[in-house]
């Protein structure tokens, strides 16, 4: 059964659709810097004193907005799209903020490029987001190659994925 969320967010998709008919823009999007961090310091800083970010309802009506965004403006695949917007709202645990900032925009960079294709090759959100996935993989370096059970980075590394029956994380680095 559809939440009123999804209904509002099937509609906003259908008229989006419906102007990208008419008239074709590209948004500029600003690169993630750490110049631009004072905002992102003081979330974080709450996070960590209070345990959680911002106050409920609230919390969940901005990640519930971020989803749509990064779907409807962004082409992110739905399937990936809670984890990208939780990953903008608040940095993972032990994460410093400028890493945090920098996986945000190899994140969004990872989706741009390669959203689509791992979403059908069937990588899940656990396979990206999760502890050990490969968007906390990617450590600066970029992907040039994807497949169902591996990816090839722009430094040369080669990430295998494995099941969960083998291993509760998602990703094998060789060498480590």
């Amino acid at each position: 059964m559809p939440t009123a969320f999804s209904s509002r967010l099937e509609s906003f998709r259908a008229f989006i659709r419906l102007g990208a008919d008419q008239e074709q823009r590209v948004t500029h999007v600003t690169d993630v810097t750490v110049e631009n961090t004072k905002a992102c310091e003081l979330q974080a800083f709450v996070t960590r004193v209070t345990g959680n970010g911002i106050g409920g309802d609230a919390a969940d009506g901005e990640a519930r907005e971020r989803q749509a965004i990064a779907e409807v403006e962004g082409g992110v695949p739905a399937l990936y799209s809670p984890a990208f917007a939780t990953l903008q709202m608040t940095p993972p645990a032990g994460v410093s903020v400028p890493r945090w900032l920098a996986l945000v925009d190899e994140a969004g960079r990872f989706l741009d490029a390669f959203g689509e294709q791992a979403a059908a090759l069937g990588w899940s959100e656990r396979d990206l987001f999760g502890r050990g996935g490969l968007i906390l993989s990617l450590d600066g370096t970029g992907v040039v190659a994807l497949t169902a059970d591996s990816v090839t980075l722009s430094d040369g590394r080669i990430l295998k994925r494995v099941s969960r029956s083998e291993n509760p994380q998602c990703m094998r680095i060789p060498g480590l």
